[in-house]
């Protein structure tokens, strides 16, 4: 996985992946287990993009604890895995709060329902 820092104002940053340093640069980071990751940066205060695999992340879904002068999070070979399900998860209950359980409005905003029943009933009515 590759793990990058961007902001207008980012001056010098430094990412901790175990017991290895890269400098401003991006991480290139080859994953046999969980690792936490550390990310100092210089100035404080400021909530830098973060990249993994040149994908922007969300902090809340990839579980990044921001402080005013570093991100921390875990990364694992399930990360993105794990952030689909957040992701997913989050849209359901969503849907759940909005739409009232209905199945049919939850599949057109989330996209993950099984609809073979709802097609069968639809054919079954065309062809009589």
């Amino acid at each position: 996985m590759i793990v990058s820092l961007s902001h207008r104002e980012l001056q010098n940053y430094k990412i901790v992946v175990g017991d290895k340093e890269f400098t401003n640069q991006s991480a290139d980071i080859l994953l046999i287990d969980s690792i936490m990751t550390r990310i100092y940066f210089e100035p404080y205060k400021i909530k830098p993009l973060l990249r993994i695999d040149n994908m922007l992340v969300n902090y809340w879904l990839a579980d990044v604890t921001q402080y005013d002068h570093m991100l921390e999070f875990t990364i694992s070979n399930d990360f993105w895995i794990k952030y689909y399900n957040k992701e997913t998860q989050n849209q359901i209950n969503f849907a759940n709060t909005n739409y009232k359980n209905d199945p049919m409005a939850i599949d057109k905003y989330v996209g993950i329902f099984d609809s073979s029943n709802l097609i069968k009933i639809i054919r079954d009515n065309l062809i009589g």
